[in-house]
């Protein structure tokens, strides 16, 4: 569910916002501890103009988006029937991050500027997304360690076998000894 509400109160801490849960008519008002308020542009009035036809509405749910589609005439805060998590939940209105707060101590809200729009909720949680770049590199640095050890095993096999087969042609060819000593030198001080 999702609703606008017209009054905020505003606290300083949990303690006092769960105190004043108590005191007000959560279809019409929202309590809001200064704290979770969120950047950019985090203001939060105390009271707002009332807009009888504004409609707010869940159009599309995932795992990791919610979207809404809001139509009023005035600027509303929102309360989302949602748990509030700051870790990983952000809020677009038409594409544009906006402030979020913590709604009621326990759900979401965001201010809604009047007119249609479209508001998502997108879970993007930094720290899943730096431990998936960690992880990509780390399997990129392994994949290019493998590469590496078995591209050496081939060359310096090869060689390692060619020079197997020139010592050996030496041993039983006393007469092309010399120059294939000579050419096993060489191949060796490539190598090096």
């Amino acid at each position: 569910a999702v609703w606008f509400v017209s009054d905020v109160r505003k606290v300083n801490g949990a303690n006092n916002e769960m105190l004043e849960l108590g005191k007000i008519d959560p279809k019409k008002e929202v309590v809001v501890d200064e704290a979770s308020i969120s950047e950019p542009g985090g203001k939060i009035k105390e009271s707002y103009s009332v807009d009888s036809t504004a409609t707010i509405k869940l159009t599309k749910y995932g795992l990791n988006s919610l979207v809404y589609s809001s139509n009023s005439k005035t600027e509303m805060p929102a309360v989302f029937s949602e748990i509030y998590y700051p870790a990983g939940w952000n809020c677009y209105i038409d594409n544009k991050l906006v402030a979020n707060f913590r709604a009621n101590f326990a759900l979401r809200g965001t201010i809604v500027p009047a007119g249609k729009h479209k508001i998502e909720w997108k879970f993007e949680p930094t720290t899943f997304y730096t431990a998936s770049k960690l992880a990509m590199f780390g399997s990129w640095l392994l994949l290019l360690g493998g590469l590496f050890i078995l591209v050496s095993f081939i060359v310096f096999g090869g060689i390692a076998l060619l020079a197997g087969s020139v010592s050996n042609f030496i041993k039983e060819n006393k007469k092309a000894g010399v120059f294939l000593k000579w050419l096993q030198i060489v191949v060796f001080v490539a190598i090096a």
